[in-house]
């Protein structure tokens, strides 16, 4: 219970300042694991409580706020209609509100002072109905706070003959001493605990260089049912347009333990947890605890209680979770929880309803932390640059099933490289995204990174995923000529590939550069007219073509007629597309001996010459390793038993890692 007097319109005017720091200290008492049931206002304009309630439903979260008012006056500085100044009382997250009453209590001065109560139904998170007051009373220098305080106290328990519990918090403007009638403490002869004694902190006029501090403000609890646990004091600070604090009064805290005794001759009773305090979000657990009751009268309660069914609730309201279990013959019942809160601190509430023994409710502080996740790549292994790549990932809960409505980030390459999309997990974890179009560098394996990364959120902890996929490539070669002449009584004549566009790998679009040569010789064995080698790869879909073109060649070798060529052409082109191919084909005008040799589309076709020599026009080779690749030579000359071996117009392409 949170209990404040805000000096109502008498220092803030009405405005909604002082309520946010009210609202402020509710929100960091929940983080706290320390869930407020009901909300004590003192001072405040009808238009302020309704705003309190407004800002615990969108703050808090819970949608189950009452908000109760007694009017004790009307000030213009209230803001809103009517104008009202009086008490307020706020029940939060009750299951529902059975009854409520409301006293004014007129001052000899002709004003007014007053009180508000509400029977709170806490069945999901207290296993008790509770009175719930909120006072403020008459002013010190009448002297009758402590008879309104017993007269209205007095008033519920004729009510509920003594079988509900009541607190009573309020500013009853007189000091401990005033009321032995209320106190069970001390020298009190009453049957209300104070939560803040012995301590009796001042609550009032709490500035240093003020005098006199004084304690005015409350929260009493009866004997029968309630045991206070602690109690706290919380400054409200400064506020605009105020010289001092927001409030000549400090917020008072205080909580409370039901016990199992003094209800209708039943025993007491006790219980204990024994279960986890701590665990991830969505993450079943066993909650146990131990019930007991007393063997005999005055004794602590030590003798378990078996088949009683004892209620698990984690959290509070509409959010809460809950399980029941049945104690064996230790008292010790248990029953399986999943936490599916926000992570954070909150409670765990373990009651007794009573069944031949006084009801019981114990509450510890629980925290819900993040879930550990995984994540994994489930995208293509292979990836195109200029193409479309439709990455995916798989987030899961560390141990456990899919995570759904996350967004995954999905990426390929690295540092100025990287390309990413983000997606959305749906029920099977997969989130899935497209980068539009590839643009990755090729490295000598041929791989890029991708990565799958989660940021994290409120309920899950970050995680990513690091793999490699291949990266689709082209590689060519073309050129002219090449050749080893090997001829009696001529020193050996050899040639490199001439002229040569070097051997080509890429991963992007690419057009060789090398220039056409007007002829090339060697000696009067070999000689050409222009040649020109080119080499071209493509994106979408990724295509190597190598082409070379031999304007004419004359091979004259002794013991070989002499050899003709016009217009030599070697095309080769190898593509991922379509399910991926290589193709070749040789275009030329062949002569031997001074008669045309008829030349058809014939592959590796042989023309047999005198002296063991061999002659293959339209050469075509695949090439080792690659996805699809062939190397077509147009004409292909060997004699002497590998002394000579000449090649003239040679086109090599081939394509690796198709990603389609």
């Amino acid at each position: 219970m949170l209990h404040w007097n805000i000096y109502g319109v008498t220092g803030n005017q009405g405005t909604h300042e002082v309520v946010d720091r009210l609202i402020d200290r509710v929100e960091l008492l929940r983080d706290d694991g320390l869930p407020i049931h009901v909300l004590s206002i003192n001072e405040t304009c009808l238009e302020q409580t309704h705003y309190a309630r407004e800002q615990i439903i969108e703050r808090i979260g819970t949608k189950s706020v009452r908000a109760y008012f007694t009017k004790t006056g009307e000030d213009w500085r209230c803001n809103g209609s009517g104008n009202e100044v009086g008490v307020g009382l706020l029940i939060i997250e009750a299951d529902r509100v059975r009854d409520s009453v409301v006293r004014v209590y007129p001052t000899r001065d002709g004003g007014r002072r007053g009180a508000v109560c509400a029977l709170a139904s806490y069945e999901s998170t207290l296993g008790h109905d509770v009175w719930a007051c909120s006072a403020h009373l008459a002013t010190r220098t009448e002297g009758i706070a402590a008879m309104q305080a017993v007269t209205l106290v007095t008033e519920l328990e004729e009510k509920s003959r003594h079988q509900v519990p009541i607190v009573l918090a309020g500013d009853l403007n007189r000091e401990p001493g005033h009321f032995d009638k209320l106190y069970a403490q001390g020298d009190g002869d009453g049957n209300y605990l104070e939560v803040d004694y012995p301590q009796n902190r001042p609550t009032f006029a709490h500035d240093p260089d003020s005098d006199p501090n004084r304690k005015l403000d409350y929260i009493f609890g009866d004997q029968e049912h309630l045991v206070p646990t602690f109690a706290m004091l919380f400054d409200g600070g400064k506020c605009w347009g105020w010289d001092d604090r927001c409030s000549d009064h400090l917020m008072l805290f205080g909580a409370f333990a039901f016990h199992g005794g003094g209800t209708g001759g039943q025993g007491p009773t006790r219980i204990v947890y024994h279960g986890p305090t701590e665990v991830p979000y969505h993450r079943p657990f066993t909650a146990s605890a131990r019930l007991t009751h007393s063997p005999k009268p005055g004794q602590d309660p030590t003798a378990p209680v078996s088949n009683a069914r004892l209620t698990f609730t984690l959290g509070s309201g509409g959010g809460s979770q809950t399980c029941t279990g049945t104690t064996n013959a230790s008292g010790v019942a248990s029953c399986r929880l999943t936490a599916t809160q926000r992570p954070g601190r909150t409670t765990l509430t373990v009651s007794y309803p009573g069944d031949g023994y006084a009801p019981a409710s114990i509450t510890v502080p629980f925290t819900i932390t993040r879930a550990p996740t995984t994540t994994t790549y489930s995208g293509p292994k292979r990836v195109a640059n200029g193409t479309p790549a439709r990455l995916s990932g798989v987030l899961r809960e560390k141990g456990g099933g899919p995570i759904e409505g996350r967004k995954l980030r999905l990426s390929l390459g690295r540092g100025k490289n990287q390309q990413a999309c983000t997606g959305t997990t749906n029920s099977s974890g997969v989130a899935r995204c497209t980068i539009k179009s590839v643009d990755q560098p090729l490295n000598a394996a041929a791989t890029v990174p991708v990565q799958v990364r989660f940021a994290g959120d409120p309920y899950y902890l970050p995680s990513s995923k690091s793999a490699t996929v291949l990266l689709e490539y082209y590689t060519g070669h073309a050129y002219g000529l090449t050749a080893k002449l090997g001829v009696p009584l001529v020193s050996l004549v050899e040639v490199s590939p001439t002229p040569d566009t070097g051997s080509v790998r890429t991963a992007r679009a690419f057009t060789s550069t090398t220039r056409c040569l007007a002829e090339v010789e060697a000696g009067v064995l070999l000689t050409t007219g222009t040649v020109c080698p080119k080499a071209t790869t493509t994106l979408a879909p990724g295509t190597s073509t190598s082409t070379t073109t031999v304007e004419r060649v004359r091979i004259g070798l002794p013991g070989l007629p002499v050899i003709d060529a016009r217009g030599a052409t070697a095309r080769s082109t190898s593509t991922c597309g379509s399910g991926g191919s290589a193709t070749g084909s040789t275009d030329v005008e062949l002569y031997i001996g001074g008669r045309r040799v008829p030349i058809t589309a014939e592959v590796n076709a042989e023309i047999d010459l005198p002296g063991l020599a061999r002659l293959v026009v339209n050469e075509q080779k695949p090439v080792a390793k690659a996805d699809h690749g062939l190397t077509v030579n147009a004409l292909h000359l060997t004699a002497g038993g590998g002394e000579t071996d000449i090649v003239i117009a040679s086109a090599t392409s081939d394509v690796h890692n198709c990603a389609s």
